[in-house]
């Protein structure tokens, strides 16, 4: 009895991690936050910033054109990269992640930041 009901508990655990897993790797999420700061001067333009991070290969559409369009659409004075747009390991091609930050000076001027993955590639 208790056999089944361990192995029932672990395929349902399973079926979650799976559904997702696969959720995760199709969805992105756009936050938007306002900040008020003091120190701008009167009249001084908004600036919007998009930053990204952590995205570890994954593509959005084809060629990421999902992801890149939505970028566009908030046109953003800059783009910040917090790091982690690939995955580091040895069996592990960047090329996505490359390919899609190759096209983001197109939008606006990017800064990118290395993060563990990025150190992993030494």
């Amino acid at each position: 009895m208790w056999i089944k009901i361990f192995l029932g508990a672990g395929v349902l655990i399973f079926l979650a991690v799976c559904v997702e897993s696969f959720r995760e790797g199709r969805k992105f999420r756009v936050t938007d936050y306002d900040m008020d700061i003091p120190a701008m001067k009167e009249g001084e333009k908004e600036q919007k910033i998009v930053f990204l991070s952590d995205l570890h290969n994954h593509v959005y559409g084809e060629n990421n054109d999902r992801l890149l369009e939505s970028i566009r659409s908030q046109e953003p004075d800059l783009i910040l990269i917090g790091g982690d747009m690939l995955i580091g390991k040895r069996d592990t091609l960047p090329d996505p992640a490359l390919d899609f930050v190759k096209q983001l000076p197109q939008i606006a001027p990017v800064y990118y930041c290395n993060g563990n993955h990025e150190q992993r590639m030494k």
